[in-house]
């Protein structure tokens, strides 16, 4: 069995509002995604591909079908026609000249994307808005202690995170 699938996130009345291609969890997660994946699992379906090749053209067929909204042709959510290997955004190694001028386009005015430090004035006045405040969860490292109620809450909650998820595993 081939470890490719292609997914597609269904809304509550059955249709799909996103297509793509995956292996492992991909279908199943949400980072690296514009759209925000189903809470429930149900609503994923999974469509099990021979190959890699296969499974690009399937999604590039149901994209095709369904349509885009970006485009006003349909009802998914997807903003390119499918088919990317890797998808758009994951490719390994160096970017096209192309996608180079695109990303510094969008960079420009955005210091926190240049290594922008601010002064020491500007840190210090941070500073002294801070001073008095409690630190955020995990900024006190080992003196942060968790009680045994929340400790539990957390476990179970990661545990039935883990139970629903568990039925992919076979996808690689």
């Amino acid at each position: 069995m081939s470890a490719y699938y292609v997914y597609l996130w269904l809304r509550e009345d059955g249709t799909p509002y996103y297509v793509g291609k995956g292996r492992g969890r991909r279908g199943f997660l949400h980072s690296q995604h514009v759209v925000h994946r189903p809470v429930d699992n149900s609503r994923i379906s999974i469509l099990p591909m021979p190959d890699e090749d296969i499974a690009l053209a399937y999604e590039c067929y149901l994209i095709d079908f369904w349509g885009r909204k970006d485009l006003a042709t349909g009802c998914l959510y997807n903003h390119t026609h499918g088919g990317d290997k890797p998808p758009v955004g994951l490719a390994k190694g160096k970017r096209s000249p192309e996608v180079c001028a695109k990303l510094s386009l969008l960079m420009v005015g955005k210091k926190h994307a240049t290594g922008h430090v601010p002064s020491k004035e500007v840190r210090e006045a941070w500073s002294k808005i801070r001073k008095g405040r409690p630190s955020p969860k995990g900024a006190l490292g080992k003196h942060w202690k968790l009680s045994d109620a929340t400790r539990a809450r957390q476990s179970a909650a990661q545990k039935k995170r883990f139970a629903a998820n568990a039925y992919v595993e076979y996808l690689g």
